[in-house]
């Protein structure tokens, strides 16, 4: 169970302190560095249904992340329509975080939607504060992205 400091009202931009992420979540992510796309799949979507219910501002944030990894896993098994629905159901919740903003840009550029993977990402990086790494993740996808429209392929 993921043990946090929530700064500001759940509803708000605020900023959450987690001690650690759900054991669901770092599963997810395992299984999709290990190559195994659709046990992912089915691990989020164990991990989203059950907190399907959840309620308020800690529930909506781990519902946001479960929905983001299930975003994930779809595109790495290349379900992508379902996967920039997942990651819009992510996005409706918790709109100022990047990764799904990201995330679903993913799967636009996986599906060969050019145009629409460079919003999102745009997206992301409009959400982004001034993280390293992650601004560096972001920007590579938009130079990615970029060069495909540019070169029409």
């Amino acid at each position: 169970q993921t043990t946090g400091t929530r700064l500001g009202a759940y509803n708000q931009k605020s900023l959450i302190i987690w001690f650690n992420e759900p054991h669901e979540i770092t599963n997810i992510r395992q299984l999709l560095q290990d190559g195994q796309g659709d046990k992912a799949v089915r691990k989020a979507r164990e991990y989203a249904a059950l907190l399907a219910a959840m309620q308020g501002g800690e529930g909506q944030v781990l519902r946001y992340y479960a929905l983001n990894a299930l975003c994930a896993a779809l595109t790495k098994t290349g379900e992508t329509e379902e996967a920039v629905a997942t990651c819009g159901q992510a996005i409706d919740l918790v709109p100022w975080k990047w990764q799904a903003f990201n995330n679903r840009g993913t799967a636009y550029y996986v599906s060969g939607d050019f145009t629409s993977a460079l919003q999102e990402y745009r997206k992301a990086g409009d959400e982004l504060s001034a993280e390293g790494g992650a601004r560096l993740i972001v920007e590579t996808n938009i130079k990615l992205a970029e060069a495909r429209l540019a070169t029409g392929r």
